[in-house]
């Protein structure tokens, strides 16, 4: 449901919960899927800001620090991740070319410059 309480409860899931394992979880493609805080979704639509993620992750790591470093280390994590999601938004608007090109020149004529959608469904399937 794309509601602004369902958007602080699955926050309040990960910042209480599911965010444990966050730093180790989220480095592998088998548990990534369940250790991601599931807010995209809530950010991209507006029903809770960056800031808001931001500020409550922080003092959710204020409240932790001296109990639990494996959860403090996670939410750090998150926190960083969080301010690359920023960065990288800004970095869409000054270049919104990063949409269709690589970041990096020397990588843009890895792609082949025509589909292949023979090898693309192989891929997807």
């Amino acid at each position: 449901p794309a509601s602004r309480k369902e958007a602080l409860s699955y926050l309040d899931s990960f910042l209480n919960q599911r965010g444990k394992d966050y730093s180790y979880e989220m480095s592998s493609p088998v548990t990534a899927e369940r250790a991601c805080s599931r807010i995209s979704p809530y950010l991209a639509f507006g029903q809770i800001s960056v800031r808001e993620v931001f500020q409550a992750t922080e003092k959710r790591r204020n409240i932790l620090t001296s109990k639990d470093n494996n959860f403090t280390k996670s939410l750090k994590s998150f926190s960083s991740r969080l301010r690359w999601h920023c960065h990288f938004i800004q970095k869409l608007e000054d270049q919104p070319n990063i949409e269709t090109n690589t970041l990096h020149s020397s990588f843009e004529n890895l792609r082949p410059s025509i589909c292949d959608h023979k090898m693309l469904r192989a891929f997807l399937w």
